[in-house]
C-alpha cells in the first residue's frame, strides 16, 4: 500500500495541531495545504514532531470516507521519548479513537502528560471498529478528577492492542472505580503486553484496578505486564483484576500484590517490592525503567514477533532481533556481555 506521510508540529510542518492533521483524513482534496488529498488504499501517517506541546485534545474517526487502509499517529525516532516525562513528543489531553470502519489504528511513542487533569487518555470505547487499534510505546502519567470513568486507557467494552507503554500516577477520591487499564480483550487481535502500570490510587471509597481485564475469553493475553502500587483507602485495589480466570492466557505478568497470577497461568511474579523493581518512584522524577537486580529481568516469556512491534521496548530496542532473555514490562535490559558484543570489548557499561 502507498505510504502518504505527513508532519505536525510547529516549525515548517504540514500541521499545526494534531486535530488539523485527522480532520483532512476524510478530505479527498486536503485543501487546508493545497496538496494531494489522501486516496483509497493508502496508509496515512502523521509523524508528531517534539518542537511543539498540543494542548488539545483530539478525536480519531480515520478516513472512512476515503476509504484508507491504514492510520498512523508516531513520532520520528529522533523525537521519541526515552521511556521519562519531557524527553520526547508530547500532548496534554486525551485521544478518544471512534472509528467505525474497517481502517487500522496505530497510536505510539506520543508522552501524554495529563498534568493532574482527567481522563481517558486513550478512549476506544465508543468505536466500532473491525480491527482493533494498537497503543504502543506510549508514555502516560498524572491523571486525576475528570469524568466518571477514571482511567489511562479505556476498552472496557472495545477492545485495543496495548503493547510496551508506560503508565503512571492516576489518583482519584471517587465510590467508583480507579483504573490503570481497563480492557476487553475478547479479540484475537487485541490484548496487553509488555506494559508497565505504577501508582493507581483512589482515595476514597471505590475500587483500584491497576490493570483489569473485563471478559474471560479464550482471545484474550495478559502476558509479561508489571503492575504496581495500587491502593485504596477504603476500597478493595488490585494490581491486577481479572473477569475470570478459565479461558484467557494469562502468564508472566508481576505484581506486588498476590493478584499476577489471579487469571491463572504460570511464571508469574507476585507479592514482589516496589522499591526493587525501578530506578525511581520519586513523585515528579518517576522512572520506571528496570533497575538491577528487579525480579521483572529475565522473567518474561518470548513473545517473538507477534503481535506486530510487541519485540520493541520504550527505548526502541528489539528484544527479537537482540536475542534477548526477556524482561517483564516495557522496558527491557541487556547485559555487559550483550553490550560487549554490540559495542567492543572495552565495553563495560550495563545498559538498557
Amino acid at each position: 500500500m502507498p505510504i502518504h506521510t505527513k508532519t505536525i508540529g510547529t516549525v515548517g510542518r504540514d500541521y499545526s495541531t494534531l486535530q488539523a492533521w485527522e480532520d483532512d483524513l476524510d478530505d479527498g482534496t486536503n485543501a487546508a495545504n493545497n496538496t494531494t488529498g489522501y486516496v483509497a488504499g493508502e496508509d496515512a501517517v502523521g509523524e508528531v514532531y517534539a518542537d511543539s506541546t498540543f494542548t488539545g485534545s483530539l478525536v480519531l474517526t480515520g478516513g472512512d470516507v476515503v476509504g484508507l487502509n491504514s492510520v498512523t499517529l508516531t513520532v520520528p525516532v529522533a523525537e521519541r521519548h526515552d521511556g521519562t516525562a519531557g524527553t520526547g513528543a508530547k500532548m496534554t489531553a486525551g485521544i478518544n479513537i471512534q472509528e467505525s470502519g474497517g481502517d487500522e489504528f496505530v497510536v505510539e511513542w506520543i508522552e501524554i502528560d495529563l498534568g493532574g487533569g482527567g481522563g481517558p487518555a486513550i478512549n476506544t470505547n465508543s468505536s466500532a471498529f473491525t480491527k482493533v487499534p494498537s497503543i504502543r510505546n506510549m508514555l502516560v502519567h498524572d491523571q486525576s478528577g475528570g469524568s466518571s470513568f477514571v482511567g489511562f486507557a479505556y476498552a472496557a467494552a472495545r477492545d485495543c492492542q496495548v503493547l510496551n507503554s508506560i503508565f503512571y500516577d492516576n489518583t482519584r477520591n471517587t465510590s467508583l472505580v480507579v483504573y490503570g487499564l481497563a480492557l476487553d480483550s475478547d479479540r484475537p487481535d487485541g490484548g496487553c503486553f509488555n506494559n508497565t502500570v505504577y501508582n493507581v490510587a483512589n482515595a476514597g471509597s471505590g475500587d483500584a484496578y491497576g490493570i483489569s481485564i473485563n471478559t474471560d475469553s479464550a482471545n484474550a493475553r495478559v502476558r509479561n505486564n508489571i503492575s504496581m502500587g495500587t491502593t485504596s483507602s477504603t476500597g478493595t485495589p488490585k494490581d491486577f483484576n481479572f473477569g475470570g480466570s478459565t479461558n484467557l492466557t494469562s502468564s508472566n505478568n508481576l505484581s506486588g500484590d498476590d493478584t499476577a497470577d489471579d487469571g491463572g497461568g504460570s511464571d508469574h511474579q507476585i507479592s514482589k517490592t516496589i522499591a526493587d523493581q525501578f530506578v525511581s518512584t520519586v513523585a515528579g522524577s518517576e522512572d520506571l525503567h528496570l533497575k538491577a537486580g528487579s525480579d521483572a529481568i529475565g522473567n518474561g516469556v518470548d513473545l517473538g514477533t507477534t503481535p506486530s512491534g510487541v519485540e520493541i521496548d520504550i527505548n526502541s530496542r528489539d528484544r527479537d532481533a537482540e536475542g534477548d532473555t526477556w524482561d517483564i514490562g516495557a522496558h527491557q535490559t541487556f547485559s555487559a556481555a550483550a553490550f560487549q558484543a554490540a559495542w567492543g570489548a572495552n565495553a563495560t557499561t550495563i545498559a538498557g
